[in-house]
């Protein structure tokens, strides 16, 4: 993959080459406080040049995403709460959050969190993983729910 970068250093395009055959550029436009309105995707096969998906995005005063639109899908809307947590996702999925601002529940998941903050536990249909810390609140395993332990 290559990068070329505007006269603000901003990532401009990327280009992926998969095989002689095929390769794919991705070209970005920001706004004036460098946050990404558009992407464009263009697919190279063989021949010539094929327009790929355009993603568009738009942010409201406080630079939070408020909607984001791709070709041949249906735009999607994003809303916040007094503090900041976005109140729905995609597919009208609402996330919901305790008083501290602790993501509670999201898409079927459920998370428990330890008194600093740290997440304990994230439940799904499939069973619940186990999350614990060093004394320095650094993630050391996580224990899934068929019994396997993955070591950081």
């Amino acid at each position: 993959m290559t990068a070329e970068l505007d006269r603000l250093d901003r990532v401009k395009k990327l280009t992926h080459v998969k095989s002689t055959n095929w390769s794919g550029d991705y070209r970005y436009t920001y706004n004036a406080v460098d946050q990404i309105t558009q992407m464009e995707e263009m697919i190279h096969p063989a021949g010539p040049e094929e327009p790929g998906a355009i993603h568009s995005f738009t942010y409201d005063n406080l630079q939070r995403l408020t909607s984001e639109a791709h070709t041949n899908q249906s735009p999607q809307s994003f809303t916040y709460d007094q503090v900041g947590n976005r109140t729905n996702a995609p597919n009208n999925i609402a996330p919901t959050y305790a008083a501290n601002n602790r993501l509670m529940s999201y898409n079927g998941l459920t998370f428990t969190y330890d008194l600093n903050g740290n997440r304990e536990t994230q439940t799904s249909a499939v069973g619940t993983n186990v999350y614990s810390y060093d004394n320095e609140n650094r993630l050391i395993n996580v224990l899934l729910p068929d019994s396997t332990m993955i070591q950081y």
